[in-house]
């Protein structure tokens, strides 16, 4: 049974830790799974986890501060298709 108040998240910054912690993440038995992709680093790809729907919302955003590493804009707007592809709320900020 499902936790009827429970969210559960996990940070994603590249594809070798979603791969890692997207499994437990969708097992985990919580009604609503998000995923952090905080900062992205690179490419990810969660379109086997959104259409299975493991995942339930989406947050995207790059790194901050004096030392922050460059982000690809191309890396966003994946993120944000795969989420529109399906139907996914996606967030994306900085």
């Amino acid at each position: 049974m499902a936790a009827d108040c429970a969210w559960l998240g996990t940070t994603v910054e590249s594809q070798r830790w979603a791969d890692k912690r997207l499994p437990h993440l969708a097992d985990a038995g919580v009604r609503i799974r998000f995923v952090s992709c905080e900062p992205v680093l690179d490419q990810v790809e969660l379109a086997p986890w959104l259409e299975r729907k493991a995942v339930n919302w989406v947050i995207a955003g790059g790194e901050s501060g004096p030392h922050a590493r460059p982000s690809d804009p191309n890396w966003f707007y994946g993120i944000r298709d795969q989420c529109i592809a399906y139907d996914t709320p996606f967030h994306f900020k900085q």
